[in-house]
This record gives C-alpha cells, structure tokens and sequence, in this order.
C-alpha cells in the first residue's frame, strides 16, 4: 500500500503525510491487505512483529489512525477485531 505525500493530497480520500508512524503505518498495511475482512488482534501482533507492539500499544495505534483518517477509516468488529472496509486513496 502506498503512503501519499501530504504536500500532494490526493483528491479522492486521506493521506497519511508525517501525521503517522512506522508503526500507524504498518498496521493500516496489515489491515489493508486484507480489505473487508477482520483482523484479529493476535494476527495484528504478529504481522507487526518487526516492532515492540504490545495490545495496549495496539490500540493507542487504532486511535491515531481513526483520529488522522477519520473515525470510519477502521471500523471495531465487538470480540473480533477490526477492519478495514476500503482502501486508502494511492
């Protein structure tokens, strides 16, 4: 997934500019790999293995990103997870 400058929005939808992290950006990759699906947070922590993230780090992770991209960027699934229900604008 490509991460847009935010000297040059695009048009379309969000971008993720310097507002986000290493590690923000990583788990919108790992969700948006897998658009319309849930995401368990096991599987999050795994994919994102490459950092110190823990389940509380996690879910600072998942504000930051609604807060940037909007509430409906990344959408709770109760007892699941989350998902992703479209992808970012390129």
């Amino acid at each position: 997934m490509a991460f847009p400058s935010s000297a040059n929005p695009h048009p379309d939808g969000p971008t993720l500019g310097p507002r986000l992290g290493a590690q923000e950006r990583a788990v919108i990759d790992a969700l948006g790999q897998r658009i319309g699906r849930v995401v368990t947070r096991e599987e999050l922590l795994a994919r994102v293995r490459w950092s110190p993230l823990t389940a509380r780090r996690l879910d600072a992770h998942i504000q930051r990103i609604r807060e940037v991209l909007g509430p409906e960027a990344v959408e709770t699934v109760p007892r699941r997870g989350w998902i992703m229900r479209r992808p970012l604008a390129a």
